[in-house]
């Protein structure tokens, strides 16, 4: 069986977000402003699938990242999105549903051990 390419997209999406507060090192949920994807390559349900984002570019107020989803038998799409950056005690993108907050104190802690 094939894995739906919309499914994919969206794994893709979240990962690029989430990806934003790695490189910006800080908490906080980047909504997506523009996303282009090029499907590679068919994944199929039980793959191990990994995403990998890379910073790209960012402004004040929008980052621009790249990314590619790997399967077992190579690259199987490849992304670019552009995100509103999070700023400051902005409270209309919480993150407790997400749980970044936790993700990024676990990263902070094995960056520093």
């Amino acid at each position: 069986q094939i894995c739906h390419g919309g499914m994919l997209m969206t794994v893709m999406d979240m990962g690029l977000g989430i990806g934003i507060a790695n490189f910006i090192d800080k908490a906080g949920f980047s909504p997506t402003m523009s996303l282009s994807v090029d499907f590679l390559a068919p994944a199929r349900v039980g793959d191990w699938i990994e995403s990998r984002a890379h910073f790209a570019h960012a402004t004040r107020s929008r980052c621009t990242v790249h990314g590619v989803m790997i399967g077992p038998d190579g690259p199987v799409l490849r992304a670019n999105g552009t995100f509103k950056m999070p700023r400051e005690n902005d409270t209309r993108f919480k993150t407790d549903t997400l749980m970044l907050p936790e993700l990024i104190r676990a990263r902070r802690a094995a960056r520093q051990s």
